[in-house]
């Protein structure tokens, strides 16, 4: 038994359309990523800003 060219059709759609859900969900978690790191490091650099950091001899 073979696929007729719409059930062939159909599953190109759903696989496309899972692959562009799944690059935007991608995209975002990045995003969210980015700005936790950035609130991170501002947290942080208020945290120490009165500290003079020195880098190994």
């Amino acid at each position: 038994m073979s696929d007729s060219p719409n059930q062939t059709v159909a599953v190109r759609d759903v696989r496309d359309e899972f692959r562009a859900d799944l690059d935007a969900f991608e995209a975002t978690e990045r995003k969210l990523l980015i700005e936790e790191r950035r609130e991170r490091a501002r947290v942080l650099s208020e945290r120490f800003s009165g500290l003079a950091l020195r880098v190994g001899e």
